[in-house]
This record gives C-alpha cells, sequence and structure tokens, in this order.
C-alpha cells in the first residue's frame, strides 16, 4: 500500500528534489519548457552508503545507461535485490520513498 503521511501534504516535487541533489546533470530537457514531463540524465557515482529519495509528486522513471550493476532497493519494508541494465526501467509511482544502494567492493570504490 502506499505509504505516504498525506495525500500530498509530504510530496516533494522533483525540482525541488534537484536542487537538494549533489548529482551531476549530464543532459536535461528542463530548458526546453516541456509540459507534464522532465528528462534528466544524471551521472552517479558508485558508493556503499545508501541512497534515500523523498517520496516525489510525480512518477519516475528510471532508465540505467551504465554497465549492469547491482542494486539493491527498499520498498514497503521489502528489500528487491537485481542487476538492472541498458534496457530496462524501473518504474518508482508517486508517493513512494526510495531508498538503494549499489554495493562497489569489486569495483575498488572506498
Amino acid at each position: 500500500m502506499l505509504k505516504t503521511e498525506s495525500a500530498t501534504g509530504n510530496l516533494v516535487n522533483p525540482l525541488e528534489l534537484k536542487q537538494q541533489s549533489t548529482e551531476t546533470v549530464v543532459l536535461s530537457s528542463r530548458q526546453l519548457n516541456w509540459n507534464g514531463i522532465l528528462v534528466e540524465q544524471y551521472l552517479y557515482s558508485p558508493s556503499r552508503d545508501e541512497v534515500k529519495s523523498p517520496a516525489l509528486s510525480d512518477h519516475r522513471l528510471i532508465l540505467p545507461l551504465g554497465p549492469p550493476a547491482p542494486l539493491i532497493q527498499e520498498r514497503d519494508d521489502r528489500l528487491h535485490e537485481s542487476i538492472p541494465q541498458r534496457g530496462d526501467s524501473i518504474f518508482v509511482p508517486a508517493g513512494y520513498p526510495g531508498s538503494w544502494r549499489c554495493p562497489t567492493k569489486d569495483i575498488g570504490v572506498a
């Protein structure tokens, strides 16, 4: 079930999330002023640390562009392990917070 404290009161706008993020934006459709969709490509650094994202007001569609890498996600107190690769898609519905980590023991990141 959807876990939010109110229907919309605590949801974060995707643009607000971008302002809080330390990840590098490689490409963005923001300057095109599209209505109803924002497309951005980010450069994420591998990390053993868990990354948490608040529940957003909009759906998220994540399209992995890098090489296959292990991904551990948590949603509704359940863990899901996968190895996303190019061509896959990860859909995160509006109203769901996200939590994930990419184990890095094999790529030498401290």
